[in-house]
């Protein structure tokens, strides 16, 4: 089966697709993935791979879900999942 794509979930604002293959799947982050960004960031490991702040706080997963979603708006906006 291959790959599927469908309307966008979770935050009625965002214009990001769900993409799929059955198995992984890909959607925009939303308000509800705050804590898990922030759990993430803080990890000892994350921290050592990649160049995430090393003050990371709550705030900081807040307005990088809200940038995303903003980006998904804007034709030439830097789009992630």
């Amino acid at each position: 089966m291959g790959p599927t794509t469908t309307a966008p979930s979770g935050d009625s604002s965002s214009t990001a697709p769900v993409l799929t293959d059955g198995v992984v799947t890909l959607r925009a982050h939303t308000g509800a993935d705050v804590d898990a960004i922030l759990e993430q960031c803080l990890d000892p490991d994350s921290r050592r791979f990649t160049t995430v702040p090393r003050e990371y706080t709550r705030q900081d997963a807040v307005a990088f879900v809200e940038r995303g979603r903003v980006a998904w708006g804007q034709p030439d906006g830097v789009r992630s999942w």
